[in-house]
């Protein structure tokens, strides 16, 4: 969503616009530095650089989402513990030890591959951590059933790219 409320010039800019403007006055909106870490990369990657760009978005960060959550061993108890639900839900037991990616599976049931991404289940483990509504356009809202069921304590799953406001 990040992206999506950074740049102008994505069709999704402005319904993440409105999601954000219909918050309520002194909401606090936090990021995950997973996320910022996925957008730097993706300065990196593209050719040629824009360093004027780069530095744009870091000022936005700054301005509008200035709470750049922690990593720390809670992170890692909420990563581990949903990881093992959706290995336990997904991976058939004779795969178990040589499938030790969630992009790997496949929901045997529907044989429907699952496309989680290792940073998408960090940065649903820090909105478990941190009790925090999860914005996201990736592939966690493909899976948002599995996370039902693998992650309770998931307060809720959104994705501010359809206008509903």
């Amino acid at each position: 969503m990040l992206e999506y409320w950074f740049n102008e010039n994505r069709p999704e800019h402005i319904p993440v616009v409105k999601h954000v403007a219909a918050l309520p006055d002194g909401a606090p909106l936090f990021v995950s530095p997973v996320t910022i870490g996925e957008m730097e990369y993706g300065y990196r990657c593209q050719s040629p650089s824009d360093p004027t760009r780069e530095t744009e978005f870091r000022a936005f960060i700054r301005e509008k989402v200035p709470k750049v959550l922690e990593i720390d061993e809670h992170t890692s108890q909420a990563y581990g513990k949903l990881r093992a639900a959706i290995f336990e839900r997904f991976a058939p037991r004779e795969l178990r030890a040589k499938t030790k990616r969630p992009c790997q599976l496949t929901d045997h049931a529907t044989a429907t591959t699952l496309q989680i991404d290792e940073n998408d289940l960090w940065i649903a483990a820090q909105a478990i951590q941190y009790n925090l509504v999860l914005v996201t356009n990736d592939g966690l809202a493909r899976i948002r059933a599995v996370l039902r069921q693998v992650a309770p304590a998931l307060r809720d799953l959104e994705n501010w790219t359809v206008s509903t406001c």
